[in-house]
């Protein structure tokens, strides 16, 4: 049985280099295949492990560095707590299940 306070919940960490889509060079957005943007996706890769390194072991559900530099991972309290004070972390957010209801929902299922 996990003490309330050791309990996991799923967060969103979202880091503070822009991620993929907002990356350019000389003005220009890089193309996802090019070999510059597997660079600065290995670059970010980097960053989130050295972020990841600051909580050992938390379960890491998915990383992202397309249209959002970060990783949804299950956390402890003190584990946000120190993605919160860490450099280079920008929000850490609890992962929530929204609900689409209205019109442009019941239009797209026509």
């Amino acid at each position: 049985m996990q003490i309330a306070s050791e309990e996991r919940r799923a967060y969103i960490v979202q880091l503070t280099d822009p991620p993929l889509v907002s990356y350019t060079v000389q003005g220009r957005h890089l193309e996802t295949d090019s070999e510059a943007a597997r660079r600065y996706v290995g670059y970010l890769e980097e960053k989130q492990r050295a972020v990841l390194a600051l909580i050992g072991k938390a379960p890491v559900q998915y990383h992202y560095t397309v249209t959002l530099n970060g990783f949804a991972a299950m956390l402890t309290q003190a584990e946000v707590a120190c993605l919160k004070a860490a450099p280079g972390v920008m929000q850490v957010s609890p992962d929530t299940v929204e609900q689409l209801n209205g019109p442009a929902l019941k239009n797209n299922q026509q």
